[in-house]
């Protein structure tokens, strides 16, 4: 999610994410803007990730997560 976007009152159930060559999350990859009132209840795993970000809601969050 690129730098002029907000992610709200989103859930995301019976979905998984595995690891790739770059960040890894259930609702986004990368967060560089606003994720709020957000929830995941799925499967995020991955044998190794190599230096790359990896979560359940978002793989590298370099904005803001609020309510979730």
């Amino acid at each position: 999610m690129g730098p002029a976007g907000v992610l709200r009152d989103v859930g995301v159930e019976n979905s998984s994410v595995g690891g790739s060559l770059r960040d890894s999350g259930i609702l986004a990859g990368l967060n560089q803007d606003v994720i709020a009132y957000a929830h995941s209840s799925d499967t995020a795993s991955v044998p190794t990730q190599d230096g790359t970000g990896f979560g359940g809601l978002v793989g590298r969050n370099e904005g803001t997560i609020e309510h979730s």
